[in-house]
C-alpha cells in the first residue's frame, strides 16, 4: 500500500473535510470513500475547549488506538480511552489515576492483558497497569520504563494544516494547533491536536492502490 503525497492530495477534499460542520459527538460527517491512491482525513474531539488537557499520548493496540490525555484542575486526572482506527469508541473513557502534583511526559503501550500507563511528575516516575477495558489492574507504584520522546514528524504547513511525515510520503490534515502526541506509520497516522476547539484526535484513512 502507498498513500501519495501531500503535492497530489485535492485542495478542495480537505477543504471540504476542515468546514464541515461537526455532529454532536464532536466528530465531522462520514466523507465520502477514498480513491485509490487518495487519503481522507477523519477527526474526533476528544476534551472539548470547556476543559484544559496538558498532555497525551497515543499507541496502536492491533485493533485501533489506545489514547490516554491528563487534564489540570486542583488535581491532575489522566483519562483513558480505546478507539478504532478511524477514531470511534470502542469502549468508555476510564479514569487511570488522579494526582496532587503536575504530570508529565505521558505514555501508553500494550502490556497482555491490557496496557501499562506511564507518567513523571516531580516525585519521580510512575506507572499504572489497565486491563482491556480500561480498568485499574495494578496501584499505582514506580516504573522503569522510561519516556519515550515524541518524533515531531507533524509540522505545521500552509493554510492551517499539518505536514505529517509517513513512511515514504507526507500526508496533509486540516488541522492547526498543538500537537501532544503523534503515531504515524504506513497503516494510519494518528494524531492528537490541542486547538481552540479542545483536544482533537485526527485520523488519516489512505485507499489502496
Amino acid at each position: 500500500m502507498r498513500c501519495r503525497g501531500s503535492i497530489l492530495l485535492s485542495a478542495l477534499l480537505f477543504a471540504a473535510c476542515a468546514t464541515a460542520p461537526t455532529r454532536r459527538d464532536g466528530r465531522a460527517p462520514t466523507p465520502a470513500p477514498a480513491r485509490a491512491g487518495e487519503c481522507l482525513p477523519l477527526s474526533r474531539i476528544l476534551v472539548p475547549a470547556t476543559r484544559t488537557a496538558s498532555e497525551a499520548a497515543l499507541a496502536y493496540d492491533g485493533s485501533g488506538l489506545a489514547v490516554v490525555w491528563a487534564e489540570r484542575g486542583p488535581r491532575t486526572a489522566i483519562h483513558f480511552h480505546p478507539v478504532d482506527l478511524d477514531g470511534a469508541p470502542r469502549g468508555p473513557i476510564s479514569e487511570v489515576v488522579d494526582r496532587d502534583a503536575a504530570v508529565s511526559e505521558l505514555g501508553v503501550s500494550l502490556e497482555p492483558p491490557g496496557y501499562r500507563v506511564s507518567w513523571s511528575e516531580p516525585g519521580g516516575r510512575f506507572q499504572r497497569l489497565l486491563d482491556g477495558r480500561g480498568r485499574p489492574r495494578s496501584d499505582v507504584g514506580p516504573t522503569r520504563v522510561a519516556a519515550v520522546p515524541s518524533p515531531h514528524r507533524c509540522q505545521p504547513g500552509a493554510n492551517q494544516r499539518l505536514v505529517c511525515a509517513g513512511q515514504g510520503h507526507d500526508v496533509e490534515i486540516p488541522a492547526s494547533g498543538r500537537v501532544l502526541a503523534e503515531v504515524i506509520g504506513s497503516e494510519r497516522p494518528a494524531v492528537i491536536v490541542a486547538g481552540e476547539d479542545g483536544l482533537r484526535l485526527w485520523t488519516v484513512s489512505c485507499a489502496v492502490e
